[in-house]
């Protein structure tokens, strides 16, 4: 007895597992460059007496335990078993992506620290951090929608304000401080400290604010196509066809996903480790950052 395939079907179906073997793939790798980082972040932190370092090393444990848990709900099963739990899996995934906003952004700590603990500092990117956990968790309970909304990207766009409100915050005060430091004559090793940190900060935000932009680009034209593939694998019936354009828009889609979720915690700690090896104000920011 001879068994024929569909090969609208076998497309689909074979377009589905291509993506989950190029998702996997990046996560491997980026999952394992977070783990030497980590590693090397955890020792700096112990091993170096800065300001605030027993926050910083608790909310870089939450990171690597949300990481971990980002890990697992995004790694393949078989794909019949992975599209009966394709929407619960969606929601998982959309739900530690945004649990990684939240912990990423908790590095506004620094800002606060910098800005001599003031409260006020913190307003606005306090409102636009609880704005994109609302707005996310409503998100992530419309996965099963055939098409993407300005509602659904509106978590994306809060998020790239609420990281361009903290470097701006960051980099600004430091680069203050650095201009009056100027002015009372500090030179060489300082300055040079105080470039080194707003670069850093301003590197992070930069390359997080690309992810979200392609993400959010990318979400918005393949996100409802890769929902409405789900839904027809899940239940076996109809006849669901996508041009090669759209197919590749929603590989990277797929791709960027799994990127963005471990550049969000491997940004934060990349700067713990960049710290660790000399390109800090570590020892100068208790004496010309911190005011009050």
């Amino acid at each position: 007895m001879e068994y024929v395939v569909n090969p609208a079907q076998f497309e689909l179906y074979w377009q589905v597992e291509l993506r989950e073997i190029s998702g996997t793939c990046v996560q491997v790798f980026f999952y394992a460059l977070y783990l030497g980082l980590f590693g090397r972040a955890t020792y700096t932190l112990r091993n170096r007496a800065t300001e605030g370092r027993t926050f910083i090393l608790r909310i870089c444990t939450l990171v690597s335990a949300n990481h971990l848990l980002q890990s697992l709900v995004t790694l393949p099963v078989s794909l019949p078993e992975r599209m009966k739990i394709y929407q619960a899996l969606s929601v998982a995934q959309d739900v530690t992506l945004l649990a990684n906003e939240f912990v990423y952004n908790s590095f506004g700590y620094r800002c606060y620290v910098i800005w001599g603990y003031r409260k006020k500092v913190l307003i606005l990117p306090g409102a636009l951090m609880l704005s994109t956990l609302i707005t996310g968790t409503m998100a992530s309970s419309w996965a099963n929608r055939p098409h993407i909304t300005f509602a659904g990207l509106l978590p994306y766009i809060l998020a790239l304000l609420t990281n361009v409100v903290l470097v701006i915050l960051t980099a600004g005060r430091i680069w203050w401080k650095r201009r009056e430091a100027i002015h009372v004559g500090a030179e060489g090793l300082l300055r040079k400290r105080y470039d080194a940190v707003i670069a850093m900060i301003v590197e992070s935000g930069a390359v997080y604010c690309v992810c979200v932009v392609l993400l959010s680009i990318t979400g918005g034209i393949g996100g409802g196509q890769f929902r409405r593939e789900a839904g027809y694998l899940a239940s076996t019936h109809g006849g669901l066809t996508a041009t090669t354009q759209r197919r590749s828009k929603m590989m990277w889609y797929t791709v960027e996903q799994s990127a963005a979720a471990h550049l969000a915690n491997i940004i934060p700690t990349l700067i713990i480790v960049r710290s660790g090896v000399g390109n800090n104000v570590a020892d100068t920011a208790p004496k010309h950052i911190v005011v009050s």
